[in-house]
């Protein structure tokens, strides 16, 4: 299971200058604490993961900025703008014969997303509807 909050960079701005894995205490505690409020709230709606979760992380912006180095530690790569759906080489096919393109940001965001551009990927390399064959 994956769940996914809002958070402001400034909330982690004391710890941007720590490398990852070397925040200090303070910093983990934050984590931890943040990770509770986030585990409450999915054990009210999903009271059964309480007893079959196994483990958790909890990854912050500096994190990502740290992993993905995206500069206020966004989780996305493509802005979430109406602008995104306007691009015209967000696509599978390029105009380079043979190279085509897959990944989350080829729909939305996320998991689900991913999976989704890969039948579109697939769909385009096959010339056949892959969607239909689920």
């Amino acid at each position: 299971m994956e769940a996914i909050t809002l958070a402001h960079w400034s909330w982690w701005d004391k710890w941007k200058n720590g490398a990852w894995k070397k925040r200090g205490d303070e910093y983990e505690a934050e984590k931890e604490n943040l990770s509770q409020r986030i585990l409450n709230k999915v054990f009210k709606h999903v009271p059964k993961a309480k007893d079959a979760l196994d483990y958790y992380e909890l990854s912050t912006p500096l994190t990502v900025k740290s992993l993905a180095n995206y500069p206020l530690g966004e989780m996305y790569g493509i802005n979430h703008t109406p602008e995104r759906f306007k691009q015209r080489w967000l696509k599978p096919k390029t105009e380079i014969k043979g190279l085509y393109i897959t990944g989350q940001d080829m729909f939305t965001v996320g998991v689900s997303s991913a999976l989704l551009s890969g039948l579109m990927t697939v769909s385009s390399i096959l010339n056949k509807n892959m969607f239909k064959t689920l």
